[in-house]
């Protein structure tokens, strides 16, 4: 039985009638279904499209108010012929059968449905304006979304769908949660932990989450973006604390961690992922065949970003950045880079592009900071790329990113290291920054030179300096209370 809560017709029409189409969006007690209500506004659509295979468990399309004459052929797309502002259409989505075959492809028991929106939210391919979603649920459930909460709406309940390219994925979660913001510079971080079993630590995780959240806000002073979903979902299961994880960027920024809650808390704060996918929102969707820069970029920000709040020493950071850089060496040597980060996923040369990308990364820094006596860096390029270009709704190649970086400080050095090492089978030559950075390599071991300059330039990197070789004031930045331990990887 679907619990039915109805807006006054008379308001829902008034709001509509000169403003963007109203998706009203109910739940039984349950979470089994969802009943949704879309009414037009002021440029009413022709056709509504869900996610692939949505069609499955679609029930009864249906006018609830106006002239409009509804069509669906069983597939992913419904006809809509005459419909006005101020019509409205009701349908229900059998959510909770949706979010179990999802579930079971990725090992996840839960009750609380997850699925991509466009599983339930049957929408235009393009809208004239942004729709509002409002969520009428039962007492204590909560959801998750990536969109903008509307600013004058009901916390957690009411949104603006932003516009993004529709076969970008994304994620709604539907449970008894509480979405929670938290407190990090210059972003506003939606965090929703699910339930599992056993119980996840709810406030262990938070701490893991935020901490992580303010290694990345270091690198430029605040969070990248100003708007981000992120989504705890506990598996129980995995021979890790963060088995897998993800970035989504359809309707916004979402970052989803698929976690093992049988650890205890201090396997999470020592694990590298969450650094490594809050970085990647650092630069705008990168195209896939050009993973090396956005793998490459997060691969150098999880060590570099953590020591900055506390998280890891500087010792421990470089000695998993030089770890990281003779695995992808020992992968190097088959393919150029341009080929192997094309070819990744289907030949498996994670490390080589990964860490590849990591390599240029440190590269540019250490000449960005060392050419310009510490003016320039990549932490200042990166934040002038969130102040011209973040959030952005669009895919950019390497190239388009580079260029854009260089205009931005580079002065060349972005571009110059691409068109030297993409089509080059060997791992990138970082052994000049090394001696910059007064960092020898003696096997597994590393020393470090009493050198100012390259004393100075480990500091600039590892605790994020200003350009006269202090720590720039990012106090509110740094985790309180806490040890820093010499596990994880």
């Amino acid at each position: 039985m679907i619990l039915i809560r109805i807006l006054p017709v008379f308001l829902l029409a008034s709001a509509v009638a000169a403003g963007p189409d109203v998706y009203t969006v109910r739940a039984d007690e349950g979470l089994d279904a969802l009943e949704v209500e879309l009414c037009a506004g002021d440029t009413p659509p022709a056709r509504l499209h869900g996610a692939r295979g949505a069609g499955r468990y679609l029930e009864g399309p249906r006018r609830t108010r106006g002239s409009v004459r509804i069509r669906h052929d069983g597939g992913d797309t419904l006809h809509l012929d005459g419909m006005r502002p101020g019509d409205c259409l009701r349908w229900s989505v059998r959510v909770k059968e949706a979010a179990r075959e999802r579930s079971a492809r990725h090992g996840r028991e839960t009750d609380e449905p997850v699925v991509p929106s466009g599983v339930w939210l049957w929408r235009p391919e393009r809208s004239a304006r942004q729709p509002l979603v409002r969520f009428d649920l039962p007492e204590g459930v909560g959801v998750s979304v990536p969109w903008t909460p509307l600013a004058d709406g009901r916390r957690g309940r009411d949104f603006v769908v932003n516009e993004t390219p529709p076969g970008w994925p994304d994620l709604t979660a539907l449970g008894r949660f509480d979405a929670q913001e938290l407190p990090v510079p210059g972003g506003r971080l939606r965090l929703a932990i699910l339930s599992g079993r056993p119980a996840p630590d709810r406030a262990a995780l938070t701490e893991w989450i935020e901490a992580n959240a303010r290694a990345v806000a270091a690198v430029y002073g605040r969070f990248p973006v100003p708007d981000a979903q992120l989504l705890v979902l506990p598996i129980g299961r995995g021979g890790e604390a963060v088995p897998w994880a993800q970035v989504n960027r359809g309707g916004g920024a979402g970052v989803h961690f698929f976690v093992n809650q049988h650890y205890a808390q201090a396997a999470f704060l020592d694990d590298w992922t969450a650094a490594h996918e809050l970085s990647h929102l650092l630069l705008p969707f990168v195209r896939r065949s050009d993973a090396w820069l956005s793998e490459g970029l997060a691969s150098y920000y999880q060590n570099v970003s953590r020591p900055r709040v506390g998280l890891l020493t500087a010792e421990q950071a470089w000695s998993k950045l030089l770890a990281g850089f003779g695995r992808g060496e020992g992968q190097a040597g088959g393919q150029t880079l341009r080929e192997a980060s094309r070819n990744m996923r289907r030949n498996g040369a994670f490390m080589r592009v990964y860490w590849s990308g990591a390599a240029l990364a440190l590269i540019a820094d250490v000449s960005l900071r060392k050419e310009s006596g510490g003016r320039e860096s990549l932490d200042k390029v990166l934040g002038r790329l969130a102040d011209c270009c973040l959030p952005s709704d669009r895919a950019w190649t390497a190239v388009e990113v580079l260029q854009r970086m260089d205009e931005l400080g580079g002065g060349g050095v972005f571009m110059n290291l691409y068109e030297r090492w993409i089509d080059d089978r060997a791992f990138p030559d970082y052994g000049q920054a090394l001696a910059r950075l007064g960092i020898r390599r003696n096997g597994d071991d590393l020393t470090y030179s009493a050198e100012r300059a390259g004393r100075r330039l480990r500091d600039a990197i590892m605790a994020g300096a200003d350009g006269d070789g202090r720590p720039a004031d990012k106090a509110d930045l740094r985790i309180p209370n806490r040890e820093t331990t010499a596990s994880g990887r």
